[in-house]
């Protein structure tokens, strides 16, 4: 598989999302390796967003120590207008 330069952005701001959160102190000598297979790809922004979030959720359930789980979201500003890119379902259902 090759990466081209957008793959390579993408894995190196998510690995920077990431890397705060993990004790890596209790890893001394061990490499962990997270892999992503991204469907469809709207933007590099809201790409990094929902894989630093997918990578986060994945390596509290492989369980890999970590500080806490990393959030993100995506952000856009048009003009004077600034737009937080997020769901707005509630999960609960109400």
């Amino acid at each position: 598989m090759v990466q081209d330069a957008e793959d390579r952005s993408i894995a190196v701001l998510i690995h920077q999302s990431l890397v705060p959160s993990i004790r890596l102190e209790l890893f001394p000598k061990s490499t962990i390796d997270v892999f992503l297979t991204i469907i469809e790809n709207d933007g590099i922004d809201s790409c990094v967003a929902t894989g630093t979030v997918a990578a986060s959720t994945a390596l509290a359930d492989a369980g890999i120590e970590m500080l806490g789980l990393v959030m993100s979201c995506a952000a856009v500003s048009q003009s004077l207008t600034r737009l937080l890119l997020m769901s707005l379902k509630n999960p609960s259902g109400s």
